[in-house]
């Protein structure tokens, strides 16, 4: 039983201790970036020496700011030269964003990337920016992704962009959080977030240049690394157990006793570090207030390069512990919903039907306005500005797997689906109303062909989810 004085600590204690999926703590407790690998396995590459490996805060680095209700609103312009925002998922840019709540003393990473990230408590979205401006007045931005704070931390095929680094993420995921830095703890709670230099990653001639949970990579380090092995993006990089330190610094201590825990995640390419493990930054960018070391920096150097001879990718591990504590499936892929509703889509020919409207992305779904003539479009699942169905390569569908349609729809409208194998039909699922569902086997080549409805005068919306059917 607690005496008295340890029940007030232990309260107390837990009315500090942030939730999982808040702005202190991020993602869901099974998130993998809030998950460690028991008695991991370690693969033999090496990342190759070029200068010096950084633990660091930084023009590269980012900063997370917290929205909350008294906030108020603000609109988001695309930067010079540009006629929209870019949005990774939609596919499309779009004209401007604007956020319903945006707070004070916003301030991006000073470097051409611009990194930051907006935590919106009320919403529950994370709001991930690239290239982040104020300039003459307004702000601007290159790149704008969302995520959820509850959510798993890491992008999936039906949503396969939701932050601003290379692998999909928000830019402060895995990072080394202010808060964290001196907070007493012997290591960090959760996966960390690094960089490669680009020598150090695989190339596409056999090696693939992302694996799960990434469902992106950098376009450069697909051309530069290839033939030759390396580290794919979204891999974990661990340190074996058994490392030890050979100069006294208690923060390097702690970083250190975070990757033999939980490891790093590779989340983008940088042009010339080793590894760059990023650490939050201040708003005062010029001011750091995290430092390795105050003195001889050589030896904390030395120490780096010493870790990064030892950093090895995870290839295995026996079981997998979430946040709280209790085994995880999160390593696997699973069955997620495969398809998502963007893609270039078209009015269909032959008939008096409404312009053909686009995916948002914030829903996400086809938002159908009511308009005077029935909306009747398709999009195809093959091409650059398609669905995407086969642009995540550990989600693609093979030869032989069936799988179930849900349809999701508001007011009247409906999908359909019609699979081929080069021009020839071979299966079709016809329109589904909202809940309904259909099912088919795919073939080797296969691609689809999707269709949506909505009737004349009336609003709407209409998405699907496509999942593996698994026998029972």
């Amino acid at each position: 039983m607690l005496t008295a004085a340890a029940l007030f600590v232990s309260q107390a204690f837990a009315q500090v201790t942030p939730p999982f999926g808040s702005f202190e703590k991020p993602f869901a407790a099974d998130s993998l970036w809030n998950s460690r690998p028991l008695n991991p396995v370690l693969g033999t590459y090496q990342i190759p020496k070029v200068l010096d490996p950084m633990v660091s805060q930084g023009i590269y680095s980012t900063k997370a700011f917290r929205a909350t209700e008294s906030d108020g609103p603000m609109t988001i312009y695309p930067v010079e030269g540009q006629s929209g925002i870019e949005d990774p998922e939609a596919r499309f840019p779009t004209a401007t964003v604007t956020l319903p709540r945006w707070p004070a003393l916003v301030t991006p990473a000073a470097s051409g990337d611009g990194h930051a990230d907006i935590f919106d408590e009320v919403s529950g979205k994370i709001h991930s920016f690239w290239q982040l401006k104020f300039v003459n007045g307004k702000w601007t931005a290159k790149q704008h992704a969302w995520s959820l704070m509850g959510g798993k931390g890491w992008p999936d095929p039906s949503h396969s962009y939701q932050g601003a680094r290379a692998v999909g993420v928000p830019s402060v995921a895995g990072v080394i959080r202010l808060h964290e830095f001196d907070d007493g703890e012997d290591h960090f709670k959760h996966a960390l977030a690094m960089s490669v230099e680009k020598q150090g990653l695989s190339g596409k001639s056999g090696n693939p240049t992302y694996i799960f949970p990434a469902t992106a990579a950098d376009v450069g380090s697909k051309d530069s690394h290839i033939g030759t092995p390396g580290v794919p993006e979204g891999a974990l990089m661990m340190l074996p157990p058994d490392y030890q330190m050979q100069i006294d610094n208690p923060r390097l201590q702690k970083v250190v006793n975070t990757l033999k825990l939980f490891g790093a995640r590779v989340v983008d390419e940088n042009g010339d570090t080793p590894f760059f493990i990023y650490v939050e930054n201040d708003v005062d960018q010029n001011n750091p207030t995290y430092r390795l070391s105050t003195g001889n920096y050589s030896e904390v150097i030395e120490e780096l390069h010493r870790i990064r001879a030892k950093l090895r990718q995870v290839v295995d591990a026996s079981d997998w512990i979430d946040g709280n504590g209790q085994s995880t499936d999160a390593d696997k892929v699973g069955n997620p919903n495969i398809l998502s509703m963007r893609g270039d889509w078209t009015k269909m020919p032959g008939g008096n039907y409404a312009p053909a409207v686009r995916y948002d992305a914030n829903s996400p779904s086809i938002v159908l306005p009511a308009r005077s003539l029935p909306t009747f479009q398709q999009s195809a699942t093959s091409g650059v500005a398609s669905t995407g169905l086969g642009a995540i390569t550990w989600a693609y569908p093979k030869a032989g797997e069936k799988f179930l349609f849900t349809s999701i729809a508001e007011g009247n409208a409906k999908i359909s689906f019609d699979m081929y194998v080069g021009t020839t039909l071979k299966a079709s699922i016809p329109f589904l109303t909202n809940g309904q569902t259909g099912t088919l086997t795919w073939e080797q080549g296969a691609w689809m062909i999707i269709k949506i409805w909505n009737p004349a005068n009336q609003t709407g919306s209409i998405r699907a989810t496509m999942v593996r059917a698994l026998a029972q």
